[in-house]
């Protein structure tokens, strides 16, 4: 099997300080290959190949743990933090509400947002505008309207000290040996401040739902739940990020796909206003622009929102002829999946080519998992894949992008998949 050993220079440098880099650059150099990587004493098994990785989150699943890094302390008890009955638990709480969520009402929901989202782009422009804000705004709401109903959050101020909080934690996350980040103190700061902010407004949001005679939600049942260990607030906390952060880093890099390719934009903007006129979009319109759907899962593959998986072995096992040994980390890259050049020729490129009628089939349906697999996928995929296809229409119906930064990329993963620094392009209404 391949080591690396992160020690060295300059891979160690890189390790800290852009490590999706690093996956980028394993999945070109070994596709698919299994890779021990060193730092210390320390060794972590990555895992790029769809095999392995289904293994160990489908038909495996119970003899690896969740790796929750440095968010425990973030998010406490929650249900992004726990394993086994607990989270079976909390899973039953909040799963009603979100898969019961109605793929119409995301539509609705996605055309408001997404439309105000439009406005606040239009007028940021015409220079270099930082869309990353505008859109962590606008799926904040989506989710928040969707799950929550009635919350009486502060939207745009909650998911501000959400996203500082995560920045912190990400830094945290795969400290590996001697590579370990140190705590940055002013970053200790913001994120101390935020998160007692967002405790704040989380728990008058929790109370004021509990006051509310005959009322019914997510929120009220959160409230009223008796799970010995559990942490309402985090409970929240944890719903909310996990149903803005990966979706908003999708359409991020979603309009920074659209930026580089001009015909493709051009391309997808007629199908959108060829099938909606001069109507908002519903489901039944959106089904009908398979190549938008095709386009909207070669965002996630290119740029898995999660880019790798953390778990941690509990039994010795074998992974197609790989042996765990208990106790063993895992990283399984999702990159490396997505990035396979025998599933997926000339990986770094949107091809809708790939989607026979907006959907993948074979094994590359089986290497497509943006929101991961088995029992820990992302509870939110159905609203997700729902609210991106809405998202994109609507902006492609509205605003023209393109590129303002034209330096190599460099990435932030900040929980989810971001450009270090954030995304900036050029904002003009379409025409």
């Amino acid at each position: 099997m391949l080591e690396i050993n992160l020690e060295s220079e300059p891979l160690s440098e890189t390790w800290r300080n852009d490590t999706v880099s690093v996956l980028y650059e394993l999945a070109r150099q070994f596709p698919g290959q299994p890779v021990t990587m060193i730092a210390g004493r320390e060794r972590l098994l990555l895992l790029q190949d769809r095999g392995r990785i289904r293994h160990v989150l489908v038909s495996n699943a119970d003899k690896y743990l969740k790796n929750f890094g440095g968010f425990e302390m973030l998010f406490g008890r929650s249900r992004f933090t726990t394993d086994g009955d607990l989270w079976r638990q909390l899973q039953a709480i909040s799963q009603p509400y979100i898969t019961g969520a109605r793929p119409a009402e995301v539509v609705t929901a996605s055309v408001t947002a997404f439309e105000r989202a439009a406005d606040r782009l239009l007028a940021a422009g015409p220079g270099p505008v930082a869309i990353d804000p505008i859109l962590n705004r606008a799926t904040g709401d989506v989710i928040a309207d969707v799950t929550f109903g009635d919350h009486g959050l502060d939207i745009e101020n909650t998911v501000e000290d959400l996203r500082n909080v995560l920045r912190f934690g990400s830094q945290l996350s795969w400290n590996i040996g001697s590579l370990s980040t140190p705590d940055d103190e002013n970053e200790r700061r913001i994120a101390d401040a935020s998160r007692a902010r967002l405790a704040q407004s989380i728990t008058a949001a929790l109370e004021r739902s509990g006051a509310m005679v005959g009322a019914s939600g997510l929120l009220k049942s959160i409230f009223e739940m008796e799970i010995e260990g559990s942490d309402p607030v985090a409970e929240v906390a944890a719903l909310l990020f996990a149903g803005l952060d990966t979706s908003a880093a999708a359409m991020v890099w979603g309009l920074f796909l659209l930026a580089n390719s001009p015909d493709l934009q051009k391309h997808l903007r007629q199908q959108v206003r060829g099938v909606l006129g001069n109507a908002p979009p519903s489901l039944e319109m959106l089904q009908q622009i398979p190549d938008l759907a095709a386009f909207r899962d070669e965002v996630m593959r290119i740029f898995p929102p999660v880019p790798m998986l953390g778990r941690i072995s509990v039994a010795a096992d074998t992974v197609d002829g790989v042996e765990i040994e208990p106790g063993q980390r895992l990283m399984l890259s999702i990159v490396g999946l997505h990035h396979d050049p025998q599933t997926f020729p000339r990986p770094g490129q949107v091809q809708l080519s790939r989607y026979k009628s907006g959907r993948l089939d074979g094994a590359a349906a089986q290497s497509h998992m943006p929101f991961g697999g088995g029992k820990r996928i992302c509870a939110g995929v159905r609203i997700g894949n729902v609210e991106l296809l809405t998202a994109f229409a609507v902006l492609l119906n509205r605003v023209e992008v393109k590129l303002a930064d034209l330096s190599p990329l460099k990435f932030e993963w900040t929980a989810s998949l971001r450009r270090r620094g954030g995304q900036r392009l050029m904002i003009a209404a379409a025409r």
